[in-house]
């Protein structure tokens, strides 16, 4: 009777083990095949079914042009100001092809630069805060472009420029300012992965108020989106 119950013992635990191992290997299988289908996704694999988070965080540097000289100074690098010059940016995808951004600028208007027509007094920086909303659309997917992503994007958002001095005026001071404005521009994603690319972007603000002056900014960064 021992006998039998101690075959049977060793029977049970024979299977169970020999199960435990099947699940094991199977289990195994699985993870290296998603890893591998992880590696091998596209950004375009956002309306796939085993796509399941829409965010993507963006990181880099931003350049700003206040110069009042119109389209004929956007040519001008000194035009360009590069103070303090950081943006993030988050982003969530609707679909394949739309998504809502939210986007902060931080940069600074240096002695010397061309600002709505006049120049910064020498000691005198006017700080640049913009927080910006948008609504992209990915022309990536209408392209059928595996790695660049192209898109187009409007918005709004509200920029703020601090308190400066001019070389016209050096006795008054203009007083800081926030301006409302109304967004539009272009810009591509190249993705390395489903995860990593870099980002290219070009600003166009326009102010909701006449007395107030329109100005353009370029962007330049690395982004992540979280798989």
């Amino acid at each position: 009777m021992k006998k039998i119950l101690l075959l049977g013992f060793l029977l049970f635990s024979f299977i169970c083990f020999s199960q435990e191992e099947l699940q094991q290997e199977s289990v195994t299988q699985d993870a290296e095949e998603q890893e591998s289908e992880k590696k091998s996704k596209k950004w375009n694999d956002r309306k796939g079914p085993n796509y399941n988070n829409n965010w993507c965080f963006g990181l880099g540097i931003n350049s700003v042009n206040n110069s009042g000289e119109g389209y004929e100074g956007l040519m001008d690098i000194s035009n360009w100001n590069f103070g303090r010059p950081l943006y993030l940016s988050v982003e969530y995808y609707l679909s394949n092809r739309f998504s809502i951004e939210g986007t902060l600028s931080l940069n600074s208007f240096q002695e010397g630069s061309e600002f709505d027509d006049s120049t910064i007094l020498r000691g005198w920086d006017a700080n640049y805060v913009a927080a910006d909303l948008g609504i992209k659309y990915s022309l990536g997917d209408l392209l059928n472009f595996k790695s660049l992503e192209p898109y187009l994007f409007v918005g709004a958002g509200n920029s703020h420029i601090g308190s400066y001095k001019t070389e016209q005026d050096p006795i008054g001071e203009v007083k800081s300012v926030n301006i409302f404005t109304f967004n539009a521009g272009i810009g591509a994603n190249y993705w390395f992965s489903s995860d990593w690319g870099i980002n290219l972007n070009a600003t166009g603000k326009w102010a909701s108020a006449s007395e107030n002056s329109n100005h353009s900014q370029l962007s330049f960064g690395a982004v992540y989106s979280l798989n």
